[in-house]
């Protein structure tokens, strides 16, 4: 995790204003879209880790109502048990002092946590002294309130049964075909061998599309910085903080983008599916997930003719794993074999 309150923005934005004038001022052979855009992004993440401290987040998920007091508490608790362990076998005085310490401890933090708990629950209920006027204090307690609400659901409704010709269907596949019978219905099927002649456009032909460095500066500043990077992992906080330093070589890509009408290929979602899945038959296919990307791939071992990649800076937890078929088209999958791990899975499965 970037520490951004103690990076030295200064030197940052130095750096990054001369590799920026140095990148604009070459006059040399036009560079290509491709690999201007490498150029631009190899820069950035190779600046960060000189310039910006980081360090490292507990992967622990903390509710807001452990205190420091109780957390204090609990590792006090998971010491004392890491030493009833070591003599668990033993029956002399001392370990009976230790089993008895540790039972007065661990009731002890189920008290503590059961208590903070429905304290946090009180200081969301809570409401103004008025007994006249019983709205929220803020916005904030109505949002937590009804964000702790959500996370107690443990039950998944899924889509409600849908109606078809006056009868309620339930069944997941009866529904999924009603809703694929609905957005088929919306799109028109155009007659194209026959297209009337509208003559010549009364408007002006569009001139040529100029991107200024000001217009790339104003877009960068409107960046919001607390959502996540995007596949270049390339944080919103360093394109907000040194938008005027890397604005002239970002226009300098876009403008080169627009004329030349190529498109650099971090840009491009690719995904080599032709031939992977051929009806009636059964086929394996791997799923790995771990350190913040996802892979898929056709075969009975990892790795083989992979065909999907994703990858994201900060690791994120996979939680379901499914099929479906794309839009436009049906039909029924099968599940033959299924395994999985806490970082892959594998499965075979076909299509009728």
């Amino acid at each position: 995790m970037w520490a951004y309150g103690k990076a030295d923005w200064e030197a940052v934005k130095s750096h990054l204003q001369t590799f920026s004038a140095n990148l604009v001022s070459d006059q040399g052979t036009p560079i290509p879209v491709n690999e201007l855009w490498l150029t631009i992004k190899q820069e950035l993440l190779q600046t960060m880790p000189r310039l910006i401290p980081s360090k490292q987040t507990s992967p622990q998920i903390r509710v807001p109502w452990i205190t420091q007091d109780i957390r204090a508490l609990l590792r006090k608790r998971n010491k004392l048990y890491l030493k009833l362990r070591k003599v668990r076998a033993n029956f002399d005085q001392h370990s009976q002092n230790l089993r008895t310490k540790y039972k007065a401890l661990k009731s002890l933090v189920q008290k503590q946590v059961r208590r903070a708990y429905w304290d946090y629950l009180e200081g969301m209920l809570n409401m103004d002294p008025d007994p006249t006027d019983y709205r929220p204090k803020s916005n904030t307690v109505t949002k937590k309130f009804w964000s702790f609400i959500k996370a107690q659901k443990t039950d998944s409704t899924g889509t409600a049964p849908l109606k078809q010709n006056g009868i309620l269907k339930s069944d997941p596949l009866e529904k999924a075909e009603i809703l694929n019978q609905q957005f088929q219905s919306v799109f028109t099927d155009e007659d194209t061998q026959h297209l009337p002649d509208m003559g010549p456009s009364p408007y002006a032909p569009i001139a040529n599309i100029h991107i200024s460095t000001e217009g790339v500066f104003k877009l960068l500043q409107n960046i919001n910085p607390s959502k996540a990077s995007g596949p270049d992992s390339i944080p919103g906080r360093l394109l907000k903080e040194c938008a005027r330093e890397v604005a002239p070589a970002l226009r300098m890509l876009f403008q080169r983008s627009v004329t030349t009408g190529q498109l650099p290929d971090d840009w491009k979602v690719k995904a080599e599916t032709v031939g992977i899945l051929n009806p009636h038959d059964w086929t394996t296919f791997w799923v790995l997930f771990d350190e913040g990307h996802v892979e898929v791939g056709q075969g009975a071992r990892v790795g083989l003719r992979r065909f999907l990649y994703w990858h994201f800076e900060q690791p994120y937890t996979i939680r379901a794993v499914s099929v479906s078929n794309g839009y436009g088209f049906s039909g029924d999958w099968q599940l033959n074999q299924f395994e999985g791990r806490h970082d892959c899975c594998l499965w075979n499965c076909q299509i009728e």
